[in-house]
């Protein structure tokens, strides 16, 4: 009795059992053949046509458009802010430059000549199109009660997943209403799972938030010299003087007006300074410097101000010990009134 001829898949080129109903390396039945007639073998998958011209036609003009579209957007960005629509009109824009190049280069068309394939990605890209524009609405309705809050994006999403969900169930109890209990069912448990989905990302959106602190805010002075000099002590007009005592020694006073006690105060501060200088260089100097407040600014608390700022000098001198040339010590004294003419 002749033994039964040996099987071969023509697709992997491989000999088999003449009982084996499939390939084992493929799978596949529609390849197997007893080896005496073989024939070769064309899949046709590997000559299914690509239709590059219509993919990259498609493609060009959707982000031509999608690109006029953007402009226009960001043209009106003053007014999207204004009316909260920047966030829903960052996702048309992103969408529209972005979406058509995945449905021509990561979409397959079964289309048979050039004039099915460039209507088959014409409708997908228009149909994406709209799918973008249906979210970005979604998230525009949510800003128009939430304003700028971060839950704007989920609360759009979760509102735009539910148009999804509900769209077969308005289909079938329209055309199929027998088959609409089936129908309900299915899309509750894709909702309560989308919901949950949502859900569970908001809360961990909102809790990655609230655990970051808010950012410093950058405030960047018109004037540099603001930050230096933020009351304008560099305006505020010296009187100098200097008078002469029975000793023969000399005293020198300070005047100044900055409208109010401590604008008045720090300016005396800084200009006794180089009064003290002068005091320590100068052998007739008393070694007093005197600095007085108008007494229009004389109030019980601006007294109380001069009486703390005269006490922080007193420790300051006590700890520099300063004298003059002929051994005298160096003070300065705040006081309300006029200098001594």
């Amino acid at each position: 009795m002749a033994a039964a001829a040996m099987a071969h898949c023509r697709a992997c080129d491989l000999e088999i059992e003449p009982d084996a109903d499939r390939c084992p390396k493929c799978l596949r039945k529609s390849t197997l053949a007893p080896t005496g007639e073989l024939e070769p073998y064309q899949d046709e998958e590997d000559h299914q046509p690509l239709w590059i011209g219509a993919r990259a036609l498609v493609a060009l003009v959707a982000l031509a458009l999608g690109g006029i579209a953007a402009w226009r957007m960001f043209a009106a960005d003053e007014w999207l802010r204004a009316h909260g629509l920047w966030i829903p009109a960052i996702l048309v824009s992103l969408g529209l430059v972005t979406m058509p190049i995945r449905v021509a280069f990561r979409m397959d068309s079964e289309a048979k000549t050039a004039r099915e394939a460039l209507r088959f990605y014409a409708f997908s890209t228009l149909a994406v199109d709209g799918f973008i524009a249906l979210f970005a609405a979604c998230v525009a309705v949510a800003s128009l009660f939430l304003g700028e809050s971060i839950a704007v994006l989920p609360v759009g999403l979760f509102a735009f997943f539910m148009l999804l969900v509900a769209t077969p169930v308005v289909v079938v109890a329209v055309k199929r209403p027998h088959e609409l209990s089936a129908t309900l069912q299915k899309s509750g448990k894709m909702a309560l799972v989308l919901g949950g989905v949502v859900l569970g990302g908001t809360c961990l959106v909102m809790l990655s938030v609230a655990s970051h602190p808010e950012p410093r805010k950058i405030v960047i002075f018109e004037n540099p010299k603001d930050i230096i000099d933020p009351l304008d002590l560099e305006h505020v007009a010296v009187d100098r003087s200097t008078t002469r005592n029975a000793d023969g020694t000399t005293t020198r006073h300070l005047r100044a007006d900055g409208g109010d006690i401590k604008r008045t105060l720090l300016k005396l501060d800084v200009v006794s300074i180089s009064a003290v200088d002068e005091a320590k260089r100068d052998p007739s100097a008393s070694g007093l410097v005197s600095c007085w407040v108008p007494a229009r600014l004389r109030t019980p608390d601006a007294e109380a101000e001069l009486a703390k700022e005269q006490t922080t000098m007193d420790h300051v001198m006590k700890d520099m010990v300063l004298k003059t040339p002929s051994g005298r010590a160096v003070r300065v004294v705040f006081a309300f009134g006029e200098p001594p003419t």
